[in-house]
């Protein structure tokens, strides 16, 4: 099946997802020091958790959904593919 290209591809997204929300903690960072709060680095550390429980509970309602001819781990793990290369694009704007 198409589980281990599948795998591979989430790795490849979860880091690129990494390596965007570390950028996004340091401009969070950078704005609390000249405000002298946490409100932007608490605020973007909230966000990104909601969006992490968000992405598993869809996924893992697409898989529960899944049409007989499809494999529901193949499914949850393209739906996962799939939410974190939009949250990569959108973290990128």
């Amino acid at each position: 099946g198409a589980r281990p290209c599948l795998e591979a591809l989430l790795t490849v997204e979860e880091r690129e997802l990494a390596q965007r929300y570390a950028a996004r903690l340091q401009q969070a960072r950078e704005r609390d020091a000249a405000t002298g709060g946490t409100k932007a680095y608490d605020a973007y550390a909230a966000s990104n958790s909601a969006w992490h429980a968000y992405r598993d509970a869809e996924c893992a309602l697409r898989s529960a959904n899944a049409p007989d001819a499809r494999d529901p781990a193949e499914v949850l793990l393209s739906c996962k593919v799939e939410l974190s290369r939009l949250r990569a694009a959108e973290m990128a704007r």
